[in-house]
């Protein structure tokens, strides 16, 4: 996993949802430890496919839980 990846992944999170960054573990689960919800998820995958200049299908925005897979799939996806 890359660590620059990661934390410009953080910063995206913690940046859309006003938190501290250093609350934000690869481990964080999405909905559930960041408290982001359906709708919210579409405007930080754009966030994300902005960033990153990729594009992320739905089934793939539909299937990230952690912030880990969220960097898994750029990682890939850069690859």
């Amino acid at each position: 996993m890359s660590d620059s990846i990661f934390n410009q992944v953080r910063e995206l999170f913690a940046d859309f949802l006003a938190i501290e960054g250093d609350s934000i573990k690869v481990e964080s689960t999405i909905s559930d430890d960041l408290g982001v919800d359906s709708v919210d998820i579409v405007s930080i995958v754009t966030e994300i496919e902005n960033a990153f200049d990729l594009k992320i299908s739905d089934s793939d925005a539909a299937g990230l839980e952690t912030v880990g897979q969220v960097v898994d799939l750029i990682s890939a996806a850069k690859a």
